[in-house]
């Protein structure tokens, strides 16, 4: 029997992507364009990423946040760690096709193919694949809204019916090369926020 079932996998792990041939572009798409093109080209280069995370869950049955730290580890292009250190120790490895989810204090480890999963698999990509500077990826999973100023960030709406039952945005937001938070507004308006701090040595 499952210890915890895709949802509360795909929910966890995020805090812890075809479109048809447009027409042509007003000026702002290509300002757009180029400034989102450009941002995901700095991000291919990153190929390898270790860092510290703190998660805040805001619950609307719940009168205070949850407060989850942890650790991050991304290798180019597709192998991701997650793992949560405080208050419960819990890992999410993604590797190729496959997410290994484990819980060392109840012992307990499961395999799921994200082939087979397809929420789950948006889920995973829009954290791997932004990392990964992947904007097919991306834009197969989400509409994507982009602005920059400072620095930039990115909206994600998924395109996945199911997926919106669970899910109204993830914001993204960095600087050049480099991811500095994910935010996730759940369907009841909750939210999850996920800072990525300065890299471990």
């Amino acid at each position: 029997m499952r210890y915890v079932n895709i949802k509360t996998i795909a929910i966890t792990f995020s805090t812890c992507c075809v479109f048809l041939a447009a027409q042509a572009a007003s000026p702002q798409t290509e300002e757009h364009d180029t400034g989102l093109s450009l941002v995901m080209e700095r991000l291919r280069k990153v190929e390898k990423m270790e860092a510290r995370f703190t998660n805040v869950k805001t619950i609307s049955i719940l009168r205070e946040p949850l407060h989850f730290s942890g650790t991050l580890k991304y290798v180019a292009p597709s192998y991701l760690e997650k793992h949560i250190i405080n208050p419960t120790s819990e890992s999410f490895i993604v590797s190729g096709e496959t997410i290994k989810v484990e819980n060392t204090s109840k012992n307990l480890s499961e395999t799921f193919s994200l082939n087979k999963h397809p929420v789950l698999r948006a889920f995973v990509e829009s954290f791997r694949a932004t990392l990964a500077g992947d904007l097919d990826t991306l834009k197969h999973f989400y509409e994507i809204n982009f602005k920059e100023m400072e620095g930039w960030s990115i909206t994600l709406k998924p395109k996945l019916p199911e997926m919106l039952e669970t899910i109204q945005t993830i914001e993204i937001y960095g600087e050049k090369h480099q991811v500095t938070q994910f935010r996730i507004t759940d369907s009841t308006g909750g939210t999850s926020v996920m800072n990525i701090l300065a890299e471990t040595k």
